[in-house]
């Protein structure tokens, strides 16, 4: 395998209030419920969502809503600015039998960007983008 293709690739998403679950009505993929979070095709993330509008809002009450304290807007922004193929950390992802996909551990920030920027030829992720654990 030398290549994930990004309809493998779902996140999960903690959507705490009616204003996060919105989210769902403009998905445009197949959505994992599960009694603790929302499965989502990285392409309906809220923060691939954020980079196309150039809205952070809504990635601000998910961050806060969820206390997520290592991540902020400010934060996302700079690693948008600086974002290097070169210097980037693996995105974790687990193979999740249930829902026949991939589940992101960590990079969803990582792979919105590779995506947004146009790195991913055909919407394959490289192998050696990743790090399956």
């Amino acid at each position: 395998m030398e290549n994930i293709h990004i309809d493998n690739i779902y996140c999960n998403h903690y959507l705490k209030t009616k204003n996060l679950k919105k989210i769902i009505n403009t998905s445009k993929y197949p959505i994992i419920e599960n009694k603790l979070h929302t499965g989502l095709h990285i392409e309906d993330s809220i923060h691939y969502n954020s980079l196309l509008s150039n809205n952070f809002n809504l990635y601000n009450e998910l961050i806060t809503k969820t206390k997520q304290k290592e991540h902020s807007v400010k934060n996302f922004k700079k690693l948008i600015a600086t974002f290097s193929i070169k210097n980037m950390e693996k995105i974790k992802i687990s193979f999740n039998k249930n829902y026949n996909k991939f589940i992101i551990i960590d990079g969803v920030h990582r792979l919105s960007i590779l995506l947004f920027k146009k790195y991913l030829k055909n919407k394959l992720v490289p192998i050696e983008y990743l790090q399956i654990v």
